[in-house]
């Protein structure tokens, strides 16, 4: 029978990995930065700002006639003409009146020519539906 020793016996080391450690430590960072970055607020977002202190109506009828002010309107005049009130009063808001029908392309239109005239106040309405059945 053959006599075995200590030495010859493995050595068991107990020894602390690092590299998943590290890699843990990489990703919490990663996260923390992506979520303080997103929680910022950014240029132009963030805190309300107080409400305008003159107003004017844009309203948009059924037949997608534009009046401004309460006057007609056309629409390639629009962004020209808004740009001009914005420029003399910069804090103008636009009420921006819509019909109940319609599409979402018109309004985003409506949306980007107000973004084009740099107005920073706008808020939008829509009209009641015109009712098709005799009331009682």
């Amino acid at each position: 029978m053959k006599r075995l020793s200590s030495r010859h016996m493995p050595r068991l080391v107990a020894e602390i990995q690092y590299a998943p450690w590290l890699d843990l430590m990489i990703l919490m960072l990663l996260t923390f930065l992506v979520i303080t970055t997103a929680w910022q607020p950014s240029a132009g977002h963030g805190a309300p700002t107080a409400s305008p202190k003159e107003q004017i109506e844009l309203v948009v009828s059924p037949d997608l006639t534009l009046s401004l002010a309460g006057q007609a309107l056309e629409a390639p005049s629009l962004i020209r003409e808004l740009t001009q009130r914005v420029q003399k009063n910069p804090e103008l808001g636009v009420i921006t009146t819509l019909p109940a029908n319609l599409s979402a392309a018109n309004l985003l239109k409506i949306m980007d020519a107000l973004r084009e005239a740099k107005v920073k106040h706008t808020a939008v309405r829509t009209q009641p539906a015109a009712s098709t059945t005799p009331l009682p």
